[in-house]
């Protein structure tokens, strides 16, 4: 599965060239392209029903997105071993799993690789609806920030950081219940909330450092309400490790996470704008089955 458009059209490249690969044809792949946000969820779900019996792996091509996308494609199935090509702007995922090889060398890893490693991945539910995510869902500030990079028309180097500094005037703090692990929060209002799968977001921004693809439990980041100038300091102090030392700034681990806000707030599921309202997370109940590292 690729998005041609992932990384500035460099997924298409790396399918052009896996395509020429001689294991394209002995093992009989076959690509499908994406054509739009959501289409990678659909597409996946219909190939899945049509070949339950044939698909033997899923390779995806792209950036967290379109992986996010297959994932929840793929929730529900019976399970399917995915193998991941980096290839678009952020790659957290990629960076979270240390999945270093890329192109048609990742390509030929992951077919000839037979080792799987299972993960348990993020798994929220609201409206009675079950989603899944890789790398962390955020609330809060960090919602409002996607909201806005998604609608940035000129890509930057560094997009989270760019957003961040556009959202600032407008963002205000949001108020909520959280119990993590049956215990309540003394903290009533909040900047923002992060639960994490591995330590990166944001385009490779190391947000939850105690965090592990491994672990058995999510790191939540909770930020109390800050002033702005502070919040700036927060993220520089992010690319160099210090955020949580600050003394708003609380790194909790925990198995079961429910938040219940005064009202529904921004959020984000691995870098995708949505909205969140009494929300409940926890560790995926199924494995997901993934080709990392040899």
């Amino acid at each position: 599965m690729t998005n041609p458009h992932a990384g500035k059209g460099k997924a298409l490249k790396i399918l052009k060239l896996i395509q020429d690969e001689p294991l394209f044809k002995q093992e009989k792949c076959r690509s499908y392209k994406t054509s739009g946000p959501g289409d990678g969820e659909r597409l996946i779900r219909s190939l899945i029903k049509m070949h339950t019996d044939s698909v033997k792996r899923v390779i995806v091509i792209g950036g967290d997105g379109t992986l996010h996308e297959v994932v929840n494609g793929l929730s529900g199935s019976p399970p399917i071993p995915i193998g991941f090509i980096p290839a678009g702007t952020g790659n957290d995922f990629a960076r979270g799993a240390e999945i270093k090889k890329g192109g048609v060398e990742r390509f030929k890893e992951i077919i000839l690789n037979e080792k799987l490693t299972q993960l348990r991945l993020g798994e929220y539910r609201q409206d009675l609806k079950n989603r899944v995510f890789l790398n962390s869902l955020g609330v809060g500030l960090d919602g409002a920030v996607v909201r806005k990079a998604a609608l940035q028309k000129r890509k930057t180097i560094l997009p989270y950081v760019s957003a961040l500094l556009k959202s600032l005037s407008s963002f205000k703090e949001f108020e909520a219940e959280v119990i993590i692990d049956k215990k309540k929060l003394r903290w009533k209002r909040f900047t923002m909330i992060i639960i994490a799968n591995h330590p990166y977001f944001g385009k490779g921004m190391k947000i939850a450092p105690q965090s592990s693809i491994d672990n058995q439990e999510f790191s939540v980041l909770i930020v109390e309400v800050m002033s702005k100038w502070k919040i700036l300091f927060l993220f520089i102090s992010v690319f160099f490790g210090y955020h949580t030392r600050l003394k708003k700034v609380h790194e909790i681990k925990g198995k079961s996470i429910q938040i219940y806000p005064k009202e529904v707030i921004l959020g984000q599921a691995d870098g995708q704008p949505v909205e969140i309202g009494k929300c409940a997370i926890r560790k995926s109940a199924q494995k997901n089955p993934f080709i990392l590292k040899v």
